[in-house]
Formats: C-alpha cells, structure tokens, sequence
C-alpha cells in the first residue's frame, strides 16, 4: 500500500459516521454485556467509527446510571411500597418500556410521591378517559 492509499483509508476510518443512540441501543438490548471484540465488530458492520460508537455506548450508560439513581425514591425517607401498588406499577409502566429495571425505578419514583398513585388513582382515571372516549 503506498502513502496516498494508506492516507485516504486513515481518513475514511476517521470520519465514518458516528451511530445513532438507537442503533446501540438495539445492539445492547440483542447483545446484553458484550466483550469489546464483539462490540466493534458491530461497529465495523455497522460501518461507523468505533471510538464515536464506545463514546455514545459510555454516554448511554452514564444517562442509565444518572435514571437508576436519580428521581422521588431516591430521596431520604421511608422506602415500603404496597406489593400490590408495585404489582399494578410495573405492569402499568410496561406500556413504556420492555425493561423491568426501568419498570421498577419508574413504579418506585410514583409510589415514592403518592403511596396509591396506581390504585386506585391511575385505574380510576383511565377508566374515566375510556368511557369519555366511548362517548360515555
């Protein structure tokens, strides 16, 4: 290979495109804990810069770890949840996300503001909404 070819690869690598968040997303929800050897092979498949996508892969994880530990349950205080409120709030919070963790902390940071925030609250209202909407 001579300088010029050797040049314009290096340049190609560097400015490939960096993922979208979506993308590694959907290869860490297919691939949960991947070894590096694994996640840049996804890189090169995907055809974008494999230190932009390590970069946006730590952003992920930073913005899960700021989610996890931020929010109404994490402040000081009692933390006892009514099984049956919890029950109700992760089914509840399905309708947002498929991930049970997220499912948990979302139902928590509920419960921690208003110990019967599903029920019968939330229950109450969306039976008020669909009978608004049916016309009744």
């Amino acid at each position: 290979m001579n300088l010029r070819e050797f040049a314009k690869q290096a340049v190609e690598k560097e400015f490939k495109a960096a993922p979208s968040e979506k993308t590694v997303q959907d290869f860490f929800a297919r691939s949960p804990n991947p070894n590096d050897k694994k996640f840049h092979a996804f890189a090169e498949r995907k055809k974008v810069n494999t230190h932009k996508a390590e970069a946006l892969a730590y952003r992920l994880a930073t913005k899960q770890v700021k989610f996890q530990r931020g929010g109404k349950s994490n402040e000081p205080g009692p933390k006892h949840y009514d099984p049956k409120q919890m029950k109700a709030g992760i089914e509840v919070e399905a309708e947002h996300t498929p991930d049970m963790e997220s499912r948990k902390k979302i139902s928590r940071d509920h419960l921690a503001e208003f110990a019967d925030y599903y029920i019968p609250h939330l229950r109450d209202l969306e039976n008020k909404l669909k009978a608004k909407k049916r016309g009744g």
